[in-house]
């Protein structure tokens, strides 16, 4: 393979259910980019080696995922990175927001749950503005600042609060925000979570990330017969997993005139 080795895109895939879903999300990636594609995994049992570049082995810290996703994140053999969950689909190039690495330290999207009212964080105001920030797409750079204090930092703060809390979203909301890093927060584009009925995109810019578990687990027949017709458009305001993009109409609305 000729991609480049400075920039490229890592996943985390334990067992055979993530490594299927991996398979499919890096066929996507490498259909439209050419990138450099690394898996991290505790068996490559049903990882389609022509699909990446490298397949590292991580010893299990525990039997929860998500600490196997930060030690990925950790340990990326690249200068600039995108971590992709396995259930995502790229559907474009996105080599162009590497360039924003060149600036930032790291690039986010919001999480389509703006608070976790389970989490301690929804009742402290702070956290209001500062929602919660998806961990399924994460751009950032190799650097002491990142790979090393943050990163560090979320797993200490995951680690403190778990299994109280199961999902590693709390401690990234909480660090970032303590944190001095740049960064910067992505169109909702780069990070399209198709199986909220809520989502929406901006007009006139494409879709160019999916993230749906129910997408990838239809499998990529579906996908691109399905769901990438029904993405590329510029007009629609409003997505449903089942039809697609609509435009907000008068009477989805009621009006409450003041009296």
């Amino acid at each position: 393979m000729g991609a480049r080795k400075d920039f490229g895109a890592i996943y985390c895939a334990n067992g055979a259910y993530y490594q299927e879903q991996a398979n499919i999300s890096a066929y996507f990636l490498k259909k439209y980019n050419d990138m450099n594609t690394t898996v991290f995994t505790n068996s490559a049992e049903k990882i389609k080696k022509e699909l990446f570049d490298n397949v590292f082995y991580i010893p299990r810290e525990s039997q929860y995922a998500r600490f196997d996703k930060l030690y990925s994140i950790k340990n990326t053999p690249y200068d600039k990175t995108v971590y992709l969950d396995c259930d995502t689909v790229v559907i474009k190039n996105i080599e162009h927001v590497f360039i924003g690495l060149e600036r930032f330290d790291l690039l986010v999207c919001h999480a389509p749950v703006r608070i976790n009212k389970k989490c301690g964080l929804a009742k402290d105001p702070a956290y209001w503005f500062f929602s919660q920030i998806n961990g399924g797409v994460l751009f950032y750079k190799k650097s002491k600042r990142v790979t090393d204090q943050f990163i560090n930092a979320w797993r200490n703060d995951y680690k403190k609060h778990y299994p109280y809390i199961k999902r590693d979203q709390e401690s990234l909301q909480r660090i970032l925000y303590e944190s001095d890093l740049d960064f910067y927060i992505l169109p909702p584009e780069y990070n399209f979570r198709a199986e909220f009925s809520n989502q929406a995109k901006g007009i006139n810019f494409p879709v160019f990330i999916i993230h749906s578990h129910k997408a990838v687990g239809k499998g990529a027949k579906y996908i691109e017969k399905n769901l990438i017709p029904r993405l590329i458009v510029d007009e629609g305001l409003v997505w449903s997993m089942d039809r697609g993009f609509k435009k907000f109409k008068k009477k989805m609305f009621r009006i409450v005139n003041a009296k």
